[in-house]
């Protein structure tokens, strides 16, 4: 006796209506207190996309380093936070291989506490230290020009200095406190460094994060997003009040 052969549009649909491994894989990860699942590994595109991005501006990096200790003769308050600009940028280099691997990998770091503290470390103080010395040039941009007939401490090039050592300790009490309060965790037989999914850091990564997020992001954003606007401002009120401004508004080129 031949069966009935069950309908292929509702095998189809109902296919389409089971979850997937992955999605079943996550679900009894986020409900259940231990981590089942296993972070798979990253397109090979991310991570040579990633050391080819860094490559190219650890050259650059290089390369204003050497311009600015071997062809300008002297620096002013702006050349000093250009320059720790370059240092702050040129952090992430060293350990941008080793998250290559470990993107790789699987989010699996084999490389040992210490290197996985000294990522977290370079990799923090490159991310707010690039933010906090973007900051502090537009600062010293808004002052030289829009107060450029005022003294102002961030004209003065001693008082610059002493405030970028101020940020190189203030980003060193950062990674310090991302390297105790952060250090590897074990999934499986897998351990992961500084990774979203370390479920067991969730509480103190969110704490932490956020806390850079508002002093380490948002508030730098803010004031350089202000100084910026007023120093726009000020150049078009210069460029309409002058008198050679007038004049070339009057008679513009074709």
């Amino acid at each position: 006796m031949n069966r009935p052969k069950p309908n292929s549009s509702f095998s189809s649909s109902r296919d389409h209506t089971r979850p997937h491994r992955s999605e079943i894989c996550e679900a009894v990860t986020m409900n259940s207190s231990n981590d089942t699942c296993l972070p798979t590994a990253q397109p090979v595109s991310i991570p040579v996309l990633m050391c080819l991005v860094y490559s190219v501006g650890f050259l650059l990096n290089i390369f204003s380093l050497w311009v600015f200790c071997c062809r300008l003769p002297s620096w002013s308050a702006g050349t000093v936070l250009q320059l720790n600009l370059a240092l702050s940028d040129a952090l992430a280099t060293p350990v941008t291989p080793l998250i290559a691997v470990y993107f790789l990998m699987g989010n699996n770091w084999t490389f040992g506490q210490f290197l996985c503290q000294v990522k977290i470390a370079l990799m923090s103080s490159h991310f707010y230290g690039s933010t906090i010395f973007l900051t502090l040039i537009s600062v010293h941009r808004f002052t030289a020009v829009v107060h450029f007939n005022k003294s102002s401490k961030m004209k003065n090039k001693s008082f610059v200095k002493k405030l970028c050592a101020g940020v190189w300790i203030l980003l060193l009490a950062q990674s310090v406190v991302y390297c105790f309060v952060v250090p590897p965790t074990k999934v499986g037989n897998r351990a992961q460094c500084l990774s979203f999914s370390q479920r067991t850091l969730s509480n103190s990564l969110f704490v932490i994060n956020f806390v850079l997020f508002v002093f380490g992001f948002l508030l730098p954003f803010s004031i350089s997003a202000t100084c910026y606007f007023r120093l726009t401002n000020a150049l078009t009120r210069l460029n309409t009040t002058s008198p050679k401004g007038l004049k070339s508004n009057s008679n513009p080129r074709e």
